[in-house]
């Protein structure tokens, strides 16, 4: 899934089936540009869509290779192929349907953020960081703040400090 709107041009999701395989596997995270003209789009690219793949009116986002691509009457058409077929996927897509333009992806990331979204990954994330912070604050040096400013002093000469009180009290 994409995590969150996004005020730039690109998107993430994670594969969650094996229908791309062997270009990437489940888990992955895949990076999608999402602001591109489908006069670009040529056949073989890899672009996101909706699709009803279940035939029961919900659409799905599907990542396949682009099969065909036309523009028929000022309005594309567009077939698809998964890599694991030989034979196009059954739907024909239009401008609404795609998503984005596959632009890379990185193996196994898509899960661990997956796993994130979670409670238990947040649970996990928290307990981590809080154990970062205990190692930070049990290594520091005693008596100084976690995270203390830097602070520019001068050194005091104690042996004048002392003289002064000395004069001041015989003074009164």
């Amino acid at each position: 899934t994409g995590i969150g709107p996004s005020p730039i041009p690109y998107s993430q999701y994670t594969i969650r089936t094996g229908s791309m395989s062997g270009v990437f596997e489940v888990g992955a995270m895949v990076v999608v540009q999402t602001n591109v003209d489908l006069e670009e789009v040529e056949e073989r690219d890899i672009i996101i869509f909706y699709a009803d793949i279940l035939n029961n009116g919900t659409q799905e986002r599907v990542i396949h290779f682009v099969n065909s691509i036309e523009q028929v009457n000022q309005s594309w058409q567009i077939t698809t192929i998964s890599n694991v077929s030989t034979n196009p996927d059954p739907w024909v897509l239009s401008e609404d349907d795609v998503i984005g333009v596959y632009r890379g992806h990185i193996e196994g990331l898509g899960r661990f953020l997956f796993f994130l979204q979670t409670p238990l990954g947040r649970g996990v994330l928290l307990f981590n960081l809080t154990v970062v912070l205990i190692v930070f604050w049990l290594l520091k040096e005693p008596n100084k703040p976690l995270f203390a400013k830097k602070v520019e002093y001068d050194i005091v000469d104690y042996d004048v400090v002392e003289e002064l009180k000395k004069n001041s009290s015989q003074k009164e």
